[in-house]
């Protein structure tokens, strides 16, 4: 039988909730694995300015903006994956990933699906304030589901 490597958490989506989330997630000492589409940054990325960014009152690119954010989640020990992720979750005929209803939970367990990646009708920003306020929520109720963690 083939060795399979476990993850402790693994974050569908690597635009600004999932990102979110993996900070969290990291320091909390949970290790995640951030799964990105085909270019990181989500919905974000759309926008080549972005100029009402909480926290910037100066006009940012889409671009630098989504590198800070990687930067930030690496340093508090996030990993990423950037290759498609339809093999680890359930996902509709056009490669959303399908999550639970009132979730952001997916067929596979303690993996979470944020923003554009599961959303096929809105994939806005209504988007990411939704998944991403949900999907930071579903986050800190498994980790602190869990027995051995200490914050």
């Amino acid at each position: 039988m083939e060795n399979v490597d476990m993850e402790n958490v693994i974050i569908a989506g690597s635009g600004p909730a999932g990102l979110t989330a993996a900070i969290y997630t990291a320091r909390s000492g949970r290790n995640p694995l951030v799964l990105g589409g085909f270019v990181s940054g989500g919905q974000l990325i759309v926008f080549p300015e972005v100029e009402n960014y909480l926290g910037f009152p100066e006009q940012v690119s889409d671009m630098e903006l989504m590198d800070r954010f990687r930067k930030q989640t690496e340093q508090f020990g996030a990993r990423f994956k950037t290759e498609a992720f339809k093999e680890l979750v359930e996902t509709d005929k056009n490669g959303f990933v399908q999550v639970e209803a009132a979730s952001t939970r997916t067929s596979t367990p303690d993996v979470f699906g944020c923003c554009d990646v599961c959303d096929p009708v809105y994939k806005q920003a209504v988007v990411v304030a939704g998944h991403g306020y949900m999907t930071a929520m579903d986050v800190e109720q498994y980790i602190y589901s869990k027995e051995d963690v200490k914050c």
